[in-house]
């Protein structure tokens, strides 16, 4: 791997390793009018400040990075860095934002970002860095760079941007060593301050986003990085095309960095992947191999010294970059962007590396991806009510969680009766058998059932008449309603595999269930109605009936399951180590751009967690049998009890570097913007009475985690 120059020289002594404590906060947070304000390492990375008005503000160290400034003003702010690193605006969209007089203490980068009709009018150009390329809308308008002494960073645009009055150096000899076969045919562009209007031949291939052809850059000498020092190398170019013999010199560049990296892994040896300037998006994860450095920031197939190449990740949150098991490798001159997840069960990860032997980032600036909101959780469903006594047979359970079932109707005794004597001494009765009706079952007990209530036993033998009625079963006893509050997970990371490091988010404490309803009890069984023992002045008789059936209990009704707990939301990390260092070598410490940026996104929106749920009704009880109408009915089941709501979710987790196992990494000068957690999901309400779920905690978000 080559040692690269950090090009000029800049005011910023000892740099030192730093961790920013920065905010992020929510689109819906941010405000837009900070006229007059000093900002220290804030970081508003990808959020909407359109409009927003920095007019006389301060604004140290902070990352616009993929923001939208659309109409911003930042007219008379002062631009500067920080001990984190200076302020940048790569890949944001500065449209028709204002920048006139704005005074740049240091280097600011405006890499890859949206100019289109940008006014850059009185601001010292040699402070910043645009790239040798232009983004803007042909068709509307240049950026402005009135009354600006330009440098030789992009001469050949001159002829279409807006330079009234500006100070045009003579960029015919820029001073550049470079290959006469590589830039064969081009020749020398000597700038003019014309205004021309942006003609129809200077728009890109979409015929609206301006590219300008990086066939006529050429670096001025103050831009020229160090040379490749590897046995070998493959050149990308996004206007290259792969093929099994691309890259072997630029005029044959090979077109995506995959590409580049087959190549420079059947070469042997070191070999570097040289990277041209431009955004590349592969479509699947950048896999290293062992022995192969990713270098971008070259034009033209020069090295610069601070240019970067963009990596964009692949849709979904997969890394751009990753590495496996013995590979050894380094990155320099990169700017990785990672994207959004599509769930939020899976964690955004702009880099992961699992068990490399070495891994180096030098002028390495990884920007994380946001993190997926969490679905939320439904509602919980009602209990389930209990089934209805039939005649003699008792409601069935309904209820997983216990026996609620009612209690069985009791029989009816047949009784039997006996006279001896004559008409002259009367007849005398005796009963073959204890005459008194049966007692009902007890309805089964749910987790706070109830059973029958058992009637008083009666002789049934007597001389004649009816007994009456039995008495009915008793009711069961309703179950119990929730009375304990669901508490959000304590878990505000989610964990992380050991091995392989995969991401798994936590989920909130589901809600108390009600306790199901006691069974009814079985109805009692009535005695037989005798009505004619012994005859008069005959021999004795005998006399025989059956006593009434008792009805069978209705069976309790289901307390309701709690509300689900609310689901965490999607994490974003944008390095994850498992297993593995990673080594950030020291920048020259007058360079405000450190060796390794970091930038953290926000994280997920945690789910809100389900609702409560009211309990079954218990069943009625049976009547019995049809042809006893005299047995006691079953006693009705009870009710369920009501549930408590699930609590809310945690907020997505945000770390700028995840370490799991025996990984660590060199703190030499690297600046991490930690992001910001998602929102906590509110927790589900309670049914009735019963508490409703806690909310959730917000997410960790700091700038490096230990996993494990």
């Amino acid at each position: 791997m080559h040692l690269l120059c950090f090009g000029r020289s800049h005011a910023m002594n000892g740099l030192m390793f730093s961790v920013a404590m920065a905010s992020l906060g929510s689109a819906a947070w941010a405000q837009t009018d900070y006229s007059g304000q000093t900002l220290t390492d804030r970081n508003f990375l990808g959020q909407d400040l359109s409009g927003a008005d920095f007019t006389g503000a301060t604004l140290e160290g902070v990352v616009f990075d993929q923001a939208n400034l659309t109409g911003a003003t930042f007219d008379n702010s002062t631009i500067s860095a920080s001990d984190l690193g200076a302020t940048s605006f790569d890949l944001a969209d500065l449209t028709n934002a204002n920048f006139t007089d704005a005074n740049l203490t240091t280097v600011v980068s405006f890499q890859y970002a949206v100019v289109t009709g940008t006014n850059f009018s009185g601001i010292d150009k040699s402070m910043a860095d645009f790239g040798p390329t232009l983004d803007y809308d042909a068709s509307a308008s240049g950026p402005i760079f009135n009354n600006v002494r330009m440098d030789c960073e992009f001469p050949w645009l001159f002829q279409y941007l807006n330079l009234q009055n500006a100070d045009l150096p003579d960029c015919e000899n820029l001073g550049a060593e470079v290959d006469p076969t590589e830039l064969e045919g081009l020749s020398p562009l000597a700038p003019e301050a014309t205004n021309t209007p942006v003609g129809d031949q200077a728009r890109g291939a979409d015929n609206s986003a301006f590219s300008s052809p990086l066939v006529r850059a050429r670096l001025a000498e103050g831009r020229i990085g160090s040379a490749s020092t590897a046995d070998s190398s493959i050149y990308v170019s996004p206007q290259g095309t792969d093929s099994a013999t691309c890259g072997s010199t630029y005029a044959n560049a090979c077109e995506t960095v995959s590409e580049g990296i087959t190549r420079c892994a059947a070469s042997g040896g070191s070999c570097d992947v040289l990277i041209d300037y431009g955004k590349y998006t592969p479509s699947s994860s950048l896999v290293l191999a062992n022995n192969v450095s990713l270098v971008g920031g070259y034009v033209q197939g020069q090295p610069s010294s601070s240019y970067q190449s963009t990596i964009l990740a692949p849709t979904g949150g997969a890394p751009a970059i990753s590495g496996g098991s013995g590979v050894t490798s380094a990155l320099a001159n990169l700017i990785v962007i990672g994207t959004p997840s599509t769930n939020a069960d899976d964690a955004s990860v702009a880099m992961q590396f699992t068990s490399m032997t070495g891994l180096t980032m030098t002028n390495v600036n990884v920007q994380a991806g946001t993190g997926t909101d969490a679905a939320h959780q439904s509602d919980a469903a009602k209990g389930t009510d209990g089934a209805d006594g039939s005649g003699v047979t008792p409601g069935a359970n309904k209820c997983t969680a216990s026996d609620a079932k009612g209690g069985a109707g009791a029989p009816g005794y047949a009784l039997k009766t006996s006279c001896s004597g004559n008409w002259a001494s009367g007849c005398s009765y005796h009963c073959s058998q204890d005459g008194s009706g049966n007692w009902g079952v007890d309805g089964s007990y749910g987790q706070a059932g109830g059973g029958a209530a058992q009637g008083n036993q009666t002789k049934a033998c007597y001389f004649g008449g009816s007994h009456g009625t039995a008495p009915a079963g008793g009711d069961g006893v309703a179950g119990a309603s929730a009375a304990q509050q669901a508490a959000a997970s304590s878990n505000r990371i989610g964990s992380f595999d050991a091995t392989t490091g995969a991401w798994s988010p936590s989920t909130s404490a589901t809600g108390e269930r009600g306790l199901d309803g006691g069974g009814g009890g079985g109805g009692e069984a009535s005695s037989p109605n005798i009505s004619e023992h012994c005859k008069f002045l005959s021999s004795c008789g005998v006399g025989s009936g059956r006593g009434g059936i008792g009805g069978g209990g209705g069976s309790g009704g289901c307390g309701a399951g709690g509300g689900a707990g609310g689901l965490m939301g999607g994490g974003t990390f944008a390095i994850v180590l498992i297993n593995t260092d990673l080594t950030v070598p020291s920048a020259n410490t007058q360079a405000v751009t450190p060796s390794l940026k970091v930038t953290g996104a926000q994280g997920g929106s945690g789910g809100n967690g389900g609702a409560g749920a009211a309990g079954g009704k218990g069943g009625e009880g049976g009547k019995g049998a049809s042809d006893a109408a005299n047995g006691g009915p079953g006693g009705s089941g009870g009710a369920g009890g009501a549930s408590a709501g699930g609590a809310g979710g945690n907020g997505g987790p945000s770390v700028g570097i995840v370490l799991v196992g025996t990984s660590k990494y060199t703190q030499a000068p690297t600046s991490i913007y930690p992001g910001a957690s998602g929102a906590a999901g509110t927790g589900g309400g309670g049914s009735g009475s019963t508490p409703d779920g806690k909310p959730g905690q917000s997410g960790l978000a700091q700038a490096t985690y230990q996993a494990n």
